[in-house]
């Protein structure tokens, strides 16, 4: 059975606004993710994760990763965001990276590969 993915981006975290200013994004991602992930380990991957698919190293960057990561959640059974970045990252190493495949696209994959069992 074929796992139908539709990403619609649903902006949760808005840069620029006082509560986006008041607040670090990775403490924001570790409130809002699955599981008990830390903001520093969410750092991490996140800051990887930008590094491999040529995003800007800048807040803005982080916040769309978090974004796609909670998009692609909703509805996945179980699925957490932390996996789905784990899986991501991987895709975006040297070994597998496909020149014409973004963050967006990898985490899709992802999503459902993991969702698929």
């Amino acid at each position: 059975m074929a796992t139908m993915i539709s990403l619609t981006c649903i902006t949760i975290f808005t840069p620029g606004t006082a509560f986006a200013q008041s607040h670090d994004v990775f403490q924001k991602l570790e409130n809002v993710f699955l599981g008990n992930a830390s903001a520093s380990h969410i750092r991490r991957l996140v800051v990887e994760a930008a590094h491999r698919y040529d995003m800007p190293q800048q807040s803005s960057s982080y916040y769309e990763i978090g974004d796609v990561l909670v998009a692609l959640r909703t509805g996945m059974n179980g699925v957490t965001e932390m996996q789905v970045l784990q899986c991501a990252l991987v895709l975006g190493s040297p070994v597998y990276k496909q020149q014409s495949l973004d963050f967006r696209d990898a985490a899709a994959i992802c999503a459902a590969t993991l969702a698929s069992g």
